[in-house]
């Protein structure tokens, strides 16, 4: 924790900027309760995030593995700037979905951006513990947005849409302004002067256990926290998804403490942990369905351990692949994995609730055999090891 002291102004400024994109992403399921939609408008909202945020994301990335880390954040904040401006404006729900849009492709970016810069602007002491606990960010933001509405649940809407654009615009000032300070990445310019060789398991088998384990992770939780409320149970959609986010948030405090064990282990357990959670739930869909308010036990336990694998899983990520193409890669994992929710959440309602609980089982049974699979055959990246050992990466002599 001394050495996240020491770099405080380069922490607070990605947790904030991981903060901000989380209650941008969480938006489009919860403004949902702001218009009278069918259904294709309604599956539309909620797809909307994750169709922007993969176009964010993968843009940003290019930006950054070409041009270097801190051009992406100019690319990031001006989209961010240009959506909160739309969104605090205008009022109509064609002009809501623009503002989302330009929103969370700043917001994609910010993902992407801070998720490979973190683990090079970090001391290789720090930088698991630090990229943990920024994720965690990401629950507090969901949550922050989901308690902001449920508070605001009996105003009027004009009410919920300014005070929802005043939280946003306080905390992208709060990025705006501590976000120049950061430096460029060292180990980028190294590697572009220098170039690398890579050695370990081959850049395929990351790509596939990564991403395989991380759409367990995303569908689990978009398809039980997300969508579920505005699909099934409109009643409970900021209820669900507040709790869903407030549970990760406090469990994601033992990021603190994560970088100490084993990445591969870490992954392995929460991966088989969400699973048999799940399971239950699943094989009780029958009985909670009909009375929402009997899955919240479970529904906490489950989150849990979502908060572990989703910390873990991208945490990971960062660490994986080659410096030149670090964002990209990293990228193209979320572009995946999120971009797999646009069909599911177009689809899966219309499909009925069994079928959207089948594909929701598949994905975390999936999930473990991938983490199974890293935990036998892929190397140790955590324990406070430096960045270029993690991804088995080695710089060219001069």
């Amino acid at each position: 924790m001394y050495m996240l002291a020491k770099n405080r102004t380069k922490f607070l400024t990605f947790s904030l900027g991981m903060m901000l994109t989380s209650f941008i992403f969480t938006l489009s399921p919860l403004v949902t309760q702001w218009y009278r939609l069918g259904i294709n408008y309604l599956t539309l909202m909620v797809a909307w995030a994750p169709l922007w945020m993969t176009i964010g994301a993968f843009t940003s990335a290019r930006i950054s593995d070409i041009l270097g880390r801190k051009k992406s954040y100019y690319f990031n904040l001006a989209f961010l700037a240009v959506g909160d401006l739309i969104f605090a404006v205008f009022r109509n729900v064609n002009a809501t979905f623009a503002g989302l849009a330009f929103l969370i492709i700043g917001a994609g970016g910010e993902y992407s951006s801070i998720m490979s810069s973190t683990h090079e602007v970090f001391e290789s002491s720090s930088r698991g513990t630090a990229m943990l606990l920024e994720l965690n960010f990401i629950n507090v933001g969901g949550a922050v947005a989901a308690l902001s509405l449920l508070i605001l649940g009996d105003r009027p809407v004009s009410v919920q849409r300014e005070s929802i654009s005043i939280i946003m615009t306080l905390m992208l000032i709060a990025v705006l302004a501590s976000r120049p300070s950061v430096k460029e990445s060292r180990v980028w310019k190294a590697v572009k002067e220098r170039g690398s060789t890579m050695s370990g398991p081959s850049i395929r088998f990351r790509l596939a256990v990564i991403t395989i384990t991380s759409l367990a992770e995303v569908v689990g939780f978009n398809l039980m926290v997300s969508a579920l409320g505005p699909y099934f149970f409109p009643r409970y959609t900021s209820l669900l998804i507040f709790l869903g986010n407030a549970t990760e948030a406090f469990v994601g405090i033992s990021a603190i403490f994560l970088d100490r064990f084993s990445r591969r282990i870490v992954l392995a357990l929460a991966a088989i942990g969400g699973t048999a959670v799940f399971t239950f739930i699943y094989l009780t869909s029958a009985l909670w369905v009909h009375n929402i308010i009997s899955l919240l036990i479970p529904f906490i336990v489950y989150n849990g351990f979502i908060s572990i694998l989703y910390m873990t899983v991208n945490t990971l990520n960062g660490e994986l692949w080659p410096t030149g193409l670090r964002a990209t890669y990293t990228a193209l994992v979320s572009s995946i994995t999120i971009g797999a929710l646009v069909p599911l959440e177009l689809l899966l309602p219309r499909l009925g609730f069994t079928i959207y609980m089948d594909v929701a089982m598949g994905t975390w049974t999936c999930g473990s055999v991938a983490a199974l699979s890293w935990l036998k055959w892929g190397t140790e990246t955590g324990k406070g090891m430096d960045v270029l050992e993690a991804s088995g990466e080695k710089l060219n002599a001069t």
